[in-house]
């Protein structure tokens, strides 16, 4: 039975623990501060939404395939991205359209495809940061 003049008790995770996350993520120049500034880079430097970001950097995980020093480019469905991310398939081919407008993939019979590997690197070491 609930006791009302009995304060609940709220889970606080191990004082280390809870230090160790409150570090790393208001730290300067810590993971958080770090992707932030590359979706700030990213967006102003390419004129995209935050989820224009997602989606691009998505197709270019899923299609760009590395086997030793040779790149392979593979069409991606829709479903794919979609599935990835979490986000409605709709929304999807609406942030494709837009990127294809952009001339950053292109649309084939089977699916998208990043257009500049080149490019989707740069943009997805500014989002890491790395050189």
């Amino acid at each position: 039975m609930h006791d009302p003049a009995r304060k609940p008790q709220l889970f606080t995770p191990p004082a280390r623990r809870q230090a160790t996350i409150e570090a790393s993520a208001t730290a300067s120049g810590g993971p958080v501060e770090r992707l932030l500034s590359g979706f700030s880079l990213a967006r102003g430097r390419h004129n995209l939404t935050a989820e224009d970001v997602l989606v691009f950097l998505a197709i270019g995980q899923l299609g760009i395939v590395k086997s030793g020093a040779i790149l392979t480019l593979r069409p991606i469905a829709y479903a794919e991205v979609s599935a990835l991310l979490q986000i409605p398939k709709e929304t999807i081919r609406r942030k494709a359209t837009r990127l294809i407008e952009m001339d950053m993939i292109y649309l084939t019979s089977r699916g998208v495809i990043v257009k500049n590997v080149e490019e989707w690197s740069s943009l997805a070491a500014s989002m890491l940061h790395i050189e």
